[in-house]
């Protein structure tokens, strides 16, 4: 009741408020108070005054800012010479020039490359302006081209490091004679007249990066790249450890080097290389940790000029790396020591060594180098010696052990007189096969060796028993550490595993790997995609190594019967390639592979209804307009090395026509020919062989209209033999050979040949055995398989420096 009485009262209240508060009665009403809008200018914002940018672009900057706080429509305007060439978008804030522009034909209004305009943006009343500057520069770049990014260079101490300098449009550009190229701050020397190609020759290369720099009109232009500088194995001999300093002396008889070689593999770098010096044949090594140095049994020039040899011994300082030769031709009297010789080891003051082809057991007194024979056919008692090699000495009872073919003799080294103590009938256990790299427990009293297949092996000297011990598969030679830990060589992998006698657990220590993706085991043909920027090559299969992500992966073929695909060749025109396709036996067939998906077809197989057929197809290559392939056929390869057929196929059609053969054509006879090129001056083919009867190499030049066959060039090099695998040809027209461990450069019109690279020219990683070629020839380099690094090279023309681009994988 109390809250109703209320409410009249409120509302009578309210009503008399409201009539006090108008102060004119009730006919007054309120005035409008008027605001006034002010009109501001636009905003420009996320810009500079001044761009410099390369020609043959439009995008100036993105990202300008634009804002008008009453959001009123906006407009564009440009003011000054050159303002009909440029254009902007409020929307992205994009500015942009019409046009690119031409560095070499500049059209700013002074035509000096220096474009100046005002921007403006306006809302009709006010408008906001900026002043813009934009310098065009010319399209250059630096590059290094050797080595290759993320390569590895080796273990050597110096490597020639090549920049390329190039105006990027038109692939032309004049380096004038007062620019400055550096090459990690210190001047490079052009290679030659044309000026693009710059080269110096850094040490320690793989300590840092590598920069090279060039200015050009007060701009510097600059590429950095790193690489790896660690010397990959390729077949070890000998394992010499000090796991005292945490090193080891690898005697590589496949790269022809004594390797270095940290225990922990974070460094392998190359100790000695003979072939600076002249020498050749490294047969053993042994370590002298006492006197600080390295003892090496080397092949020496005889004195007289001529081009035999003596096997000698050879100290090498393991500070300074300077050596002398201990015992030699020159040194130390006595019989000199034969060509072959085996493993070498300390007695007393004296070295101890087995001559393989004297059949005898030398020792070199280390103070005068004189030898002397101890054991031989005249000296001592006892079954003679049969192929000796391996060694190992108990010095305190004047003992020496001596593996002679799949027998063990113990020698007296005071009477020469000899006791098999372990072959095949005598002593029990594991078989001896090839018994080497002998070394005496005298704790245990018994030796440990390397058996072949059998594995790390002792003989117990007292029961005469043979154990063989626990070994990494495919592991070879082997090197003792201090205590139980013992090193070997694991061909399959290229590396040095370590493990602990008697105990079945190994690991890898020194593993050089470069790249990434599968293993490269072999490699018969390899060519280069400049429009996939890769190389494709072929194993039971067909490969892509990818040059930019540096990752070897598997083309698909299609199906899985195609397993033996012995040579491709690459069609520029749509990226494909034509590979030999060798599965069936004296029915192989010629594919079609594309290189983007997994299709493929087949272009031409063996049919008893043709007239011509691929038989024994061993090269293919294109001529320039991938019209044809030419294909080299040997139906009786090893039995018949005359009979040689050059077959073109038609790729359109797969039509097969005879071009050449010994029967048929006239001209040089074919004689087991290695490789087959198109050479473009003269549309004509180019063959590659063995001269009867001669030494060196001969090139066969085959006329495709009518097959006849001409001598170019022939006993290139006798050093050369039959180790040619491949050929192709550069721009400029030199033609290009390659051999295991050598590649060389031929002048067809001359026949004057000389030697590009090989593992005793230049720098870099030695080859092991090279097996492809092919070529890029805006980089100026060659790319080659390596069958026993399983790996790929980039070979530099200019200076025929070597980086491996994959191996290890």
């Amino acid at each position: 009741m109390l809250k109703n009485y209320f409410k009249p009262l409120l509302c009578l209240a309210f009503i008399n408020l409201i009539s006090a508060c108008g102060g004119g009665g009730e006919d007054a009403k309120p005035t409008p108070t008027k605001v006034e809008v002010t009109n501001t200018s636009p905003k420009l914002s996320e810009y500079t005054s001044t761009y410099q940018m390369v020609e043959n672009i439009t995008v100036i900057a993105e990202g300008i800012t634009v804002y008008d706080a009453e959001n009123d429509s906006l407009t564009v305007s440009f003011t000054g010479d050159d303002a009909d060439l440029f254009s902007f978008d409020i929307a992205t804030g994009k500015l942009t020039f019409k046009s690119a522009p031409d560095y070499e034909a500049p059209s700013d209004s002074d035509l000096d490359n220096i474009y100046i305009v005002e921007l403006s943006i306006s809302d009709s009343e006010q408008s906001a302006t900026a002043s813009i500057e934009v310098t065009i520069i010319n399209d250059i770049f630096i590059e290094i081209t050797s080595p290759v990014e993320n390569s590895n260079v080796g273990g050597n101490d110096i490597y020639k490091v090549v920049a390329k300098i190039e105006e990027r449009e038109s692939d032309d550009l004049t380096v004038t004679t007062d620019a400055q190229v550096l090459i990690n701050g210190r001047s490079a020397t052009p290679i030659d007249g044309s000026r693009k190609y710059w080269v110096l020759e850094v040490e320690n290369i793989a300590k840092a990066s590598i920069t090279a720099e060039v200015t050009f009109d007060g701009i510097t232009y600059s590429d950095v790249i790193s690489v790896k500088g660690l010397q990959p194995l390729v077949s070890v001999k000998d394992i010499a450890v000090d796991e005292t300093s945490g090193f080891m002396y690898l005697n590589d008889q496949g790269s022809r080097l004594i390797v270095k070689a940290s225990l922990d593999g974070s460094s392998s770098r190359v100790f000695f290389n003979p072939r600076e010096f002249g020498y050749s044949g490294v047969s053993s090594i042994l370590l002298d940790s006492k006197n600080n140095r390295l003892l090496a049994v080397m092949s020496v020039p005889r004195s007289d000029g001529s081009i035999w040899t003596v096997k000698s011994i050879i100290t090498i300082d393991l500070t300074t790396k300077a050596h002398d030769i201990l015992s030699g031709e020159l040194i130390g009297s006595g019989d000199l020591l034969s060509i072959n010789t085996g493993q070498i080891a300390f007695y007393h003051e004296s070295l101890l060594i087995p001559d393989y082809n004297n059949q005898s057991l030398v020792k070199i007194n280390l103070l005068t180098g004189n030898r002397t024979i101890l054991s031989s056919d005249a000296l001592g008692t006892g079954p003679l010696f049969d192929r000796p090699t391996g060694l190992a000495v108990n010095s305190e009872n004047n003992l020496a052990y001596v593996s002679s073919n799949s027998a063990m003799h113990e020698v007296d080294l005071l009477t020469g007189n000899r006791a098999i103590i372990g072959d095949n009938e005598i002593g029990t256990g594991t078989a001896l096969v090839s018994p080497e790299h002998l070394f005496f427990d005298g704790e245990n009293n018994r030796l440990i060796f390397s058996n072949s297949d059998e594995g790390i092996t002792t003989l117990n000297l007292t029961t005469k028993e043979r154990i063989a011990l626990p070994t990494p598969l495919q592991g070879t030679s082997l090197g003792l550490g201090d205590d139980v830990n013992f090193y070997v060589f694991n061909f399959h992998n290229n590396s040095i595993d370590k493990g602990v006698l008697g105990e079945d657990t190994f690991e890898s220590v020194i593993a050089v790997k470069t790249g990434q993706g599968l293993q490269i085991n072999n490699g018969y043909s390899i060519e280069f995609s400049n429009k996939s920027q890769a190389l494709f090559f072929n194993n039971h299969g067909v490969y892509n190594f990818d040059l930019l992500k540096q990752t070897v992966s598997n083309l698909t073929t299609g199906t899985s019967d195609v397993v033996n695909q012995i040579g491709l060749a690459l069609n520029t025109g749509d990226n494909s390639l034509v590979v030999i396709n060798n599965s069936e036996v004296n029915e192989p067939t010629l594919l079609l592979v594309s290189t983007e998906d997994n299709k493929r077809e087949v272009i031409t197989e063996y049919s008893v209804e043709d007239d011509v057929n691929l038989i024994n197809p061993i090269d293919v290559v294109l001529d320039d307009e991938n019209t044809y392939a030419y294909i080299l056929d040997a139906p009786n390869y090893q039995n018949n090395e005359a009979e040689v057929n050059i077959i073109q196929v038609e790729l359109a059609t797969g039509i097969k026509t005879l071009i050449s053969s010994n029967a048929t054509h006239s001209g040089v006879a074919f004689n087991k020919p290695n490789s087959i090129s198109f050479q473009l001056n003269s549309k004509s083919l180019l063959v590659i062989q063995e001269p009867s009867g001669e030494t060196g190499v001969d090139i066969i030049k085959i006329d495709i209209a009518s097959g006849e066959r001409s001598l170019m060039a022939n006993d290139i090099d006798a050093r050369v033999m039959s180790a040619v695998n491949d050929s192709l040809f550069l721009e400029d027209g030199t033609f290009v050979i390659m051999g295991w461990r050598f590649i060389y450069k031929v002048n067809l019109t001359t026949g004057v040949s000389s030697l590009l690279s090989s593992n005793g020219v230049e720098g870099g990683v030695p080859f092991g055995q090279l097996s492809a070629i092919s070529y890029d020839g805006n980089k100026n380099r060659l790319f080659a398989i390596d069958t026993e690094l399983k790996g790929i090279f980039a070979i530099d023309i200019s200076t025929g420096n070597r980086s491996l681009l994959v191996s290890g994988n």
